[in-house]
């Protein structure tokens, strides 16, 4: 992995939390940042990018990899949902963790810039939806269903 202080490493960073600061302000503005599922939905197709960068770099053996690496994500999402969205805030940092460790593998399919454009991304998320928890916005426990 280059270093952290490299501008390979931290021009794509920057622009990843320029870009999710833009959405959150988007969310924001329109009242959307208080609607339960947009978090886990992020987390999940987050987590899909890799399965789609495997499949076009490194075939089947590569999408099942990236696919049982994303199943934990689904896992972490859907949970959140249902239980606590402190489980997405967890998700979206361990994401940002996975990012790191695994920017700059052989085994990596996602482009050079992917990996801290994404920990940007999913850093600023984290800390977003933990705010908001934090001010109240979402009532824990389960959430309601539509229609009942």
């Amino acid at each position: 992995m280059e270093a952290l202080t490299s501008q390979a490493f931290v021009f794509p960073f920057i622009t990843g939390i320029i870009l999710t600061a833009i959405v959150l302000f988007l969310s924001h503005a329109t009242g959307l940042y208080k609607s339960r599922g947009v978090y886990p939905v992020t987390l999940m197709a987050i987590a899909i990018f890799y399965i789609v960068f495997a499949a076009e770099h490194q075939g089947r053996e590569g999408v099942i990899f990236q696919s049982l690496i994303a199943a934990i994500f689904f896992v972490l999402a859907f949970a959140g949902y249902v239980k606590s969205l402190w489980l997405v805030v967890i998700g979206l940092g361990a994401h940002g963790i996975f990012d790191v460790i695994y920017h700059g593998k052989d085994s990596n399919p996602a482009p050079d810039w992917w990996g801290p454009l994404c920990l940007g991304a999913d850093l600023l998320l984290a800390l977003a939806l933990a705010g908001w928890l934090l001010a109240g916005i979402f009532p824990e426990g389960r959430p309601k269903k539509i229609g009942g």
